[in-house]
């Protein structure tokens, strides 16, 4: 499945395979006591460490509209009744200056009257340390069993926080959007340190490796790495500059054949942040940097890719319309290996519009659209297009919620020889669900 270097270092290992909501808030009872199941309400003390235990389960059906094709194949239709069902657990334990999360999601998804059948799990692991007043560490792992989906890896997923909160922390259950045929095992791990020098400059270094295996045995085995370094400068309150270098492999084989050239790439940017106040409600933040991107090797054939030096980079803009509404627009410019796919590097421009809400205490409005297009670096032929929305409106109670969505996704792969056993060349889908949320607080301060 292919990854984003912009997305890889914060995304890929942490993330999901679907989207959490913004986290609870919820009125608590009087001081003293924990909440859930195992006890009364009560709010955590700040002077001492502090434990949440949680599950939840959802359930959703609706209507799935899918159409995929290979190059020599033709297209297949599937459409039909959906029904996914999702199961979690979640165990936090910390403070503000130490932490230590383990979490377990099960999936199934049941496509065109049980035609296409998806199933999966992970397993994460994640641990933060502050060392000192400005200096701290934080590591993660995770284990999964999961389908090839192209668009959700095509770029990065601007994660926005919702404004005022919502009502209760309800995972998304909607579908996966792309290809489901492929799957992979998938193991990776991250180590990140930073170092806060002043209150307005701070330094941060990341490793990030991702292993994914095919289960069939039949697709490429991927393995991905990732050194990134970044510097943040606030020299004034609302105005900072950024600097950032990221260095990458991918190398990707078929399973038991002899190890191929990887492709490498690295990249320096540079750029702005801006915030501005409009009124005491109302802000606008701006962020854009550039630079470029250089191919040190690949193990593609074609020549003038080795040594290739593309111009990258990206922006970033946000507005809070009043304390419950945010609108978030973004661009990218990359280069990226689309992994499970094929081995040449492809520059990537993705664009992304989102908005979220609060209509009322307990009724939350998202929605997004983005568009990704890529071609082979160098003279070579090849490309890709892709193209997908979302709209969620969710109703929360306290231990729950009811919820209603729909995706469009779409893909087209153009010239690109695939690996057997790869996600089809050409790929629509629309998909409609409406579903329960059951949340259950075992134990703990929530």
């Amino acid at each position: 499945m292919p990854i984003d270097t912009r997305a890889f270092a914060t995304v890929a290992l942490l993330s999901s395979l679907m989207t959490p909501a913004a986290a609870a808030q919820v009125t608590t009872g009087p001081p003293g006591a924990v909440r859930g199941v195992l006890g009364a309400d009560g709010p955590p003390s700040p002077a001492r460490t502090t434990q949440q235990v949680s599950t939840w389960l959802d359930l959703g059906g609706g209507y799935d509209d899918s159409v995929s094709a290979t190059d020599s194949s033709g297209a297949g239709d599937v459409d039909g009744y959906a029904v996914t069902a999702l199961g979690g657990f979640r165990y936090w334990r910390g403070r503000t200056t130490r932490s230590f999360e383990a979490g377990a999601r099960l999936f199934r998804n049941e496509q065109g009257s049980g035609r296409t059948t998806a199933t999966g799990g992970e397993v994460n692991l994640n641990t933060s340390l502050e060392l000192g007043r400005r200096s701290g560490i934080a590591l993660g792992l995770r284990g999964a069993n999961e389908a090839a989906v192209l668009f959700g890896a095509l770029g990065p997923e601007f994660v926005t926080p919702l404004p005022g909160g919502a009502a209760i922390d309800t995972p998304d259950v909607s579908p996966q959007q792309g290809d489901l045929r492929a799957r992979w095992f998938s193991l990776g791990a991250n180590a990140t340190a930073f170092r806060g020098w002043s209150a307005r400059h701070r330094s941060a270094v990341q490793y990030a490796q991702v292993r994914r295996r095919p289960t069939d045995d039949q697709g490429l085995d991927s393995d991905q790495r990732l050194v990134n370094v970044r510097h943040d400068w606030m020299f004034r309150p609302n105005a900072g500059i950024l600097a950032d270098y990221r260095f990458e492999q991918v190398r990707q084989t078929f399973p038991q054949a002899t190890l191929s050239e990887p492709v490498r790439t690295q990249s320096a940017e540079a750029g702005l942040r801006f915030e501005r106040r409009l009124s005491p409600i109302r802000r606008a933040t701006l962020s854009f940097q550039a630079g470029a991107t250089q191919v040190l090797s690949s193990d593609t054939a074609l020549a003038g890719v080795e040594g290739a030096i593309e111009p990258t980079g990206s922006t970033t803009a946000s507005y809070t319309l009043t304390r419950r509404w945010l609108l978030l627009a973004g661009a990218t410019r990359s280069i990226t290996v689309l992994q499970g796919v094929s081995p040449v590097p492809f520059t990537n421009d993705l664009v992304i519009l989102s908005i979220t809400g609060v209509i009322s205490r307990r009724v939350t409005i998202a929605a997004s659209g983005s568009f990704a297009q890529g071609s082979a670096v160098g003279p070579g032929p090849g490309g890709f297009d892709a193209v997908g929305g979302t709209a969620t409106l969710r109703y929360g109670f306290r231990y729950g919620g009811l919820f209603a969505g729909y995706t469009r996704y779409e893909h087209r792969l153009r010239q690109i020889s695939l690996a057997p056993g790869a996600i089809a060349a050409r790929f629509d889908q629309s998909s409609m669900r409406v579903g329960l949320t059951l949340w259950l607080p075992l134990y703990g301060a929530f």
